[in-house]
């Protein structure tokens, strides 16, 4: 065929394209939208707030986590919101369906607002067709609403944006190194191996553990204005505002408080506590009063299966997903005896036991664990903690040798913003052990990310220090420093700022909380309990050094403003395990 024959049909070809591309392009375009908007979807509901006379909705979205947020508003006269619920039929909610807050809204007025719906999958896409609720007050009047009818897709796994929003997952795959034992060489679970370590101190082993967490909100969230997001190298998103309300992160109205009627102390730590946080939005009918229950700290498993049973009954009635946060008090056994048909995995922690979603143990990775590198920016705003997200529950204790140091806890969490604003982080990494030794990445690591965060800290690695305060953050090897001015805990003398953190690497820490002072064994972090620190983790037997909370976590959550439960939960590894988290969940600094 001649050449110029083929140029010819050439350039008709261009022609061609150059007339109808364009039009092509935007048809390609329009289906694309019409795909985002779910017009094509078959027996999905599209996203839409249908609201009742008389009220408002609007800009609504739906959550994997059963959050629906939508701007809602009262047309008529002002009104103060008392309680929201969400339900999947226009039948009345039951009254423990109801999230507690407390709103203000002016007539016309439109605020965001979140309502906890009942998903049946928490996954993207998951439909849902119901019902909004409010309980408000007008001019003292008590009242009940149905405001709107709602239907949705869930688009996101948690965290709402003013604009568009992917999906925000953090995946870490972290290698943690080493273990604490007293004198046992078997291994945690089958993918560690362990080395015998000191028989008076920390063995040693190697677990690897790949957690993939997944962002959340709180159950709970009014909202009048958003905040910059802020992530880290690990969380990606499209979205460049977030709708993040700290005062639902903080609100104590998705805590559960166990007391035991046996336990004169422990009803009297229910009361201070109680009494403490209703102004901060604990509901006191999220208290459940233990009955048959001895109130000794060690107790075998039949006994800690009917605790969890009495705590998993007061969960379902208040209602699925209502419950974040467990505080366990004095006087609620502390120890699970049962051996669990290996040598080394006798003595649980019943707190531990009762984190992993009310089940016996099974030494679970811990879907809410952050990994082992240090956290160099606040995850506060996308990792916010919730059951609907993570399927576990955030347990810590208020426990210690006296009345006094258990009521501290309680009130000095009340005032923990001096932890940021003065004091500063004792990473007090000595031991004579060259076993130990070899670990002093676990406090450089820490030390390298708060001194990028500018938090106060310092790093000493040539004695055991005592006799200091102004401590905000405390950490070392205890006991197993190997040396005489660590072996007495009750010796220590450290002096704490108002809402100080710890932790010590010691296997036995927390084997009883009621001893004080301190007389034989390993040491006790009951001690500084009685000194006054804030929070502080320990173990009830041998955890390995690798299920231990990392420091290089921990801190640096705590100091970017979460609360000291998530903050100890992002750095635990293990749950169902030996970890007891001593202190008030909500716990937390104000960053100035």
């Amino acid at each position: 065929m001649p050449m110029h024959i083929k140029k010819r049909e050439s350039q008709s070809a261009m022609e061609y394209l150059m007339t109808y591309g364009w039009a092509i392009l935007v048809i390609a375009v329009a289906l694309a939208v019409l795909f985002a908007l779910g017009v094509f979807s078959i027996g999905s509901p599209q996203t839409g707030c249908t609201a009742n006379p008389g009220f408002l909705c609007s800009n609504p979205i739906l959550s994997a986590n059963g959050l629906y947020y939508a701007e809602v508003g009262y047309a008529a006269t002002s009104i103060t919101i008392t309680g929201t619920a969400c339900s999947n039929s226009a039948a009345e909610p039951q009254q423990n369906n109801f999230s507690r807050t407390d709103v203000q809204l002016v007539a016309g007025q439109e605020v965001q607002m979140a309502f906890d719906c009942p998903l049946t999958s928490n996954t993207i896409g998951t439909s849902f067709s119901g019902t909004l609720w409010i309980q408000y007050n007008d001019q003292n009047v008590q009242s009940l609403s149905e405001i709107a009818t709602v239907s949705a897709h869930a688009v996101n796994l948690g965290v709402p944006t003013t604009v568009t929003t992917s999906a925000l997952t953090t995946s870490v795959s972290s290698t943690s190194t080493s273990s604490t034992s007293t004198s046992s060489t078997s291994t945690p679970s089958s993918s560690a191996t362990t080395t015998s370590g000191p028989s008076t101190s920390l063995s040693t082993s190697t677990t690897l553990t790949t957690a993939t967490t997944t962002a959340s909100t709180t159950s709970m969230s009014t909202v009048t204005s958003t905040t910059s997001t802020t992530t880290s190298a690990t969380t990606s998103t499209t979205a460049t505002t977030t709708i993040f309300d700290t005062s639902a992160y903080y609100s104590y109205n998705d805590v559960l408080l166990v007391c035991n009627n046996a336990n004169t102390e422990s009803l009297d730590v229910c009361s201070y506590f109680s009494n403490a946080r209703q102004s901060e939005g604990f509901n006191t009918s999220h208290i459940v009063y233990l009955s048959n229950i001895p109130a000794s700290e060690s107790v075998n498993d039949i006994v800690t299966q009917t605790l969890l049973g009495d705590v998993r009954t007061a969960i379902n009635t208040i209602g699925p997903g209502k419950i974040n946060y467990i505080v366990t008090t004095v006087g609620v056994p502390l120890i699970d005896t049962v051996s669990y048909s290996c040598s080394y995995c006798s003595d649980y922690s019943i707190d531990a036991l009762m984190a992993d979603n009310l089940t016996d143990a099974n030494e679970a990775s811990n879907p809410y664990y952050y990994g082992s590198s240090g956290i160099s920016n606040s995850l506060v705003e996308s990792r916010a903690f919730s059951w609907s997200a993570y399927h576990m529950y955030e347990v810590t204790r208020l426990d210690g040798p006296t009345l006094q140091s258990i009521y501290n806890l309680v009130k000095n969490a009340y005032n923990a913003s001096d932890a940021y604003s003065s004091g500063y982080v004792l990473l007090n990494n000595y031991s004579t052990s060259s076993t130990y030794q070899s670990y002093s990445y676990l406090f450089t690591d820490a030390e390298s990310a708060l001194n990028t965060m500018n938090v106060n800290n310092q790093l000493v690695g040539s004695s055991f220090i005592t006799g200091v305060s102004g401590l905000s953050g405390y950490a070392s090897w205890g006991s197993n420093c190997g040396c005489t001015a660590g072996e007495n805990s009750s010796k220590w003398d450290l002096g704490f700022v108002t809402g100080a953190i710890g932790e010590t690497f010691v296997s036995t820490g927390a084997r009883t909380m009621l001893t004080y002072p301190w007389t034989s064994g390993q040491s006790l972090i009951s001690d500084l309990v009685v000194d006054g620190i804030t929070g502080i983790s320990g173990y009830v037997s041998e955890p390995y050094i690798g299920t231990t909370e990392t420091l290089s976590v921990l801190f640096p959550y705590y100091f970017s403003g979460g609360t000291l439960a998530d903050s100890y939960y992002s750095a635990m590894p293990e749950l169902a395990w030996k970890s007891v988290i001593i202190g008030d969940p909500k716990a937390h600094v104000t960053i100035v």
